[in-house]
């Protein structure tokens, strides 16, 4: 997806000096290797002063023209002449979007959607299997995401409220918007490159100044709180990385460790993957905050800029059950799932004559985010032993309403939290891990005890909690759909 060569590079060079002057010094400086991470945290940076400037400008064609160009120009310095990808991908949607009919083929666009993540994702396989160098595909992984939103939010007008959600009801969109806006609405420069994904009606109501973004207090405050946690998680993830090194777990001096220790080591590794996470997204926080475009009121004087949240580190790294963390981790990226997947099949569910079932539900979430971050089966593995950790969790759960001794105690939460982060240190490592043959070794490894632990830990509470906790009597209209 290189392209070919429009452009001499001495035009090339000159057009992105100024940010290659800055990345550059930015690593010298920084100790950190010059290369695309250098570049794209350069990237973040640069969107702190720029998403002032923009705040503080309420000219509508200045934010949709500048702001659109800036985000294409930050795409093309990091990802060089294969960016083309990006526009031409949403632009083509926008042609979809006019000539297909949005209720009854919605399933194209649908389609569409996923289909040009998947598309980049399998030509990345092809060309660079196995690899973590950046490409175009970061970009198409949160275009993605507002495609399928979008495409969403202008069918559900043709739908009557009473079948919606609010949710649905409030982000709905009547008429196709011009080109410019929903163009300006994909390449937004705070969000061109990692999100986070949002509703077009919370970016039109942002570029237009309307309701609680008519009077922005300045977000200094919070963008440089934002920063500067994201500079000690920075540091944070260098000390973990360093000391928890997965490649480390498919060595036969791991194995000759004490199971017990093995199994803490691999939680260790959970914490370095998460701090990796959480300096970057604080520091894009940071620049979203700048720009205002998280911005939110709460009552009639107070508001804050959490709006649009990418994680909760205290909730994270409290967590006593994988719910809890799954709830917390990402979230732009949860709230997507939650309510344009799980919700919406949900209510295809109820509108098809059936009594919704959650857990298929959940698994066909987690089956989107397989297909969404790529096809490698560790992803799949990942997230399938995620699925079923968190049905034991609404297992247990359901249990613990009618034994309250089961519920956290003094006694009982450092086990809960030693084996919440068990598993998700179990789950991280497979994912990260990619080859089928690292996966099954580093589970021989530990003797497959944690998958053992999780595969028997679902299937005996499928078994015995409906055994142990009476059933709910089901409503009228639940009956009546049987």
């Amino acid at each position: 997806m290189d392209g070919i060569q429009l452009i001499s590079p001495q035009v090339v060079d000159n057009l992105f000096a100024p940010l290659n002057f800055i990345s550059n010094n930015f690593a010298e400086a920084s100790g950190l290797e010059a290369g695309d991470q250098v570049k794209l945290l350069t990237c973040v940076l640069i969107n702190y002063p720029i998403g002032l400037l923009f705040l503080y400008t309420k000219n509508v064609t200045f934010r949709l023209v500048l702001g659109t160009l800036f985000g294409v120009y930050l795409q093309f310095f990091l990802f060089g002449i294969s960016a083309w990808v990006a526009s031409f991908t949403v632009s083509l949607f926008y042609l979809l979007l006019q000539v297909v009919n949005r209720e009854k083929y919605f399933p194209v666009l649908f389609l569409y959607g996923i289909g040009s993540i998947s598309v980049t994702q399998i030509y990345r396989m092809i060309v660079d299997y196995g690899g973590w160098s950046l490409d175009v595909t970061l970009i198409q992984m949160i275009l993605s995401l507002k495609m399928i939103s979008f495409a969403y939010a202008y069918r559900d007008s043709c739908h009557v409220d009473s079948s919606l959600d609010e949710r649905q009801r409030k982000y709905k969109l009547k008429e196709l918007p011009g080109f410019l806006p929903y163009f300006a609405f994909m390449m937004y420069f705070p969000v061109s490159l990692m999100g986070p994904a949002d509703e077009y009606k919370e970016f039109e109501n942002y570029v237009y100044g309307r309701e609680q973004y008519s009077n922005i207090p300045s977000p200094l405050m919070a963008m440089l709180k934002s920063f500067l946690v994201g500079a000690v998680f920075i540091g944070v993830y260098q000390f973990l990385s360093a000391t928890f090194v997965l490649k480390f777990v498919l060595t036969d001096e791991f194995t000759n460790w004490p199971l017990f220790y093995r199994i803490l080591y691999v939680i260790g590794y959970e914490f370095a993957f998460k701090f990796k996470f959480y300096a970057c997204w604080f520091l894009l926080a940071g620049s979203v905050y700048a720009s205002g475009l998280s911005y939110q009121k709460i009552g009639k004087e107070e508001g804050n800029f959490d709006r649009v949240q990418l994680v909760d580190v205290v909730k994270m790294e409290t967590a006593l059950d994988p719910r809890t963390g799954v709830n917390n981790w990402n979230k732009h990226i949860q709230d997507f799932l939650k309510h344009h997947i799980y919700t919406r099949d949900m209510q295809a569910q109820a509108r098809a004559g059936q009594t919704p079932n959650s857990a298929s539900a959940t698994l066909k979430t987690f089956f989107f985010s397989g297909v969404w971050h790529g096809f490698y089966p560790s992803y799949f593995i990942c997230f399938f032993f995620f699925f079923l950790a968190l049905r034991i969790t609404s297992n247990l759960y359901k249990l613990s309403r009618h034994f309250t001794w089961l519920q956290p105690s003094p006694l009982t939460i450092p086990v809960l939290y030693f084996i919440n982060h068990m598993m998700g240190g179990f789950a991280f490592a497979t994912f990260d891990l990619l080859f089928m043959n690292d996966i099954l070794l580093f589970w021989k490894n530990i003797h497959y005890t944690i998958p053992i632990f999780i595969f028997g830990g679902y299937v005996l509470t499928s078994v015995f909690v409906p055994m142990l906790v009476p059933s709910r009597k089901k409503t009228k209209d639940e009956k009546k759909t049987q």
